[in-house]
């Protein structure tokens, strides 16, 4: 499976990321919420911006 690094910045619904990768969405909400706390993050695109910093991404 290939996602593009660029693809979370583009700021996908959580139902299409779901549906790309063929997991639930509530799968999605849950691995979306662990990696906000895992970075210290209030939503998506705080989390995106760590990632950039470290260049993560």
């Amino acid at each position: 499976m290939s996602i593009s690094a660029s693809w979370p910045r583009e700021s996908a619904p959580r139902d299409e990321i779901a549906e790309t990768l063929h997991l639930s969405p509530g799968t999605i909400r849950h691995n979306l919420a662990a990696i906000n706390r895992k970075v210290g993050a209030r939503n998506r695109i705080e989390a995106i911006r760590v990632a950039a910093t470290r260049g993560w991404i």
